[in-house]
């Protein structure tokens, strides 16, 4: 029991110890320079230009195709005219083949003169 040691509790320590323990400055960070960032502006403004060119083609092609969907877009007040009259004379043509299909019609016994036989 002779070989006991004597340990110092670390509130024993004398309060200038921990005083003069400090920790060493830390050196100054220099600043790096902001970069440049003309190449990069440079670079997106050609990107961006790009883009529009794009956005740009899209829309005509987007535009070719309505127009050729619609179908009358593009056309003249005379063709337009001329495209109605043709819807008429279709109707008034397939009015035609049904009042001629009618039974009535041809039990009556009448070619389609028009006649009042026909009206």
């Amino acid at each position: 029991m002779a070989d006991i040691e004597v340990v110092e509790e670390p509130s024993a320590v004398p309060a200038e110890t921990s005083e003069s323990v400090k920790a060493p400055p830390r050196p100054r960070i220099k600043m790096l320079p902001k970069p440049d960032d003309s190449e990069v502006k440079a670079q997106t403004s050609k990107l961006n230009e790009g883009i529009q060119a794009q956005k740009k083609r899209i829309e005509e092609i987007k535009e070719t195709i309505n127009n050729k969907q619609n179908g009358r877009q593009g056309r003249s007040g005379e063709q337009q005219g001329i495209r109605t009259r043709l819807v008429e004379l279709k109707t008034q043509f397939q009015g035609e083949l049904v009042r001629l299909s009618n039974p009535l019609f041809r039990l009556n016994g009448c070619t389609g003169c028009h006649s009042p036989c026909c009206q």
